[in-house]
């Protein structure tokens, strides 16, 4: 996974929480995508902590909302050339 981009929908807490420690302890460039940016954050610093991997951020998502769905594909689409991994775990 070095140097391959993955998004991980609902990763602050439980199953996707723990894909994306260990996508980061691979040497992924993890993207949280949360709805919650304090229990995002929390996450973030996790990750980072146990994956030993600095290259983790995070991107505010609703699933709920389609507006917001919208709204972060065209952030990732300005930032990233291509990505290669999206992981629906999200609700």
């Amino acid at each position: 996974m070095d140097g391959k981009t993955v998004v991980i929908t609902g990763s602050n807490t439980g199953i996707g929480k723990y894909t994306a420690i260990e996508l980061a302890k691979r040497g992924a460039h993890v993207i949280l995508a949360c709805r919650d940016r304090k229990r995002a954050e929390k996450a973030l610093k996790d990750i980072c902590r146990l994956s030993g991997n600095n290259n983790v951020e995070i991107e505010i998502l609703d699933l709920a909302s389609l507006k917001s769905v919208r709204e972060c594909a065209k952030r990732l689409r300005r930032r990233l050339s291509k990505l290669d991994v999206l992981i629906n775990n999200g609700e």
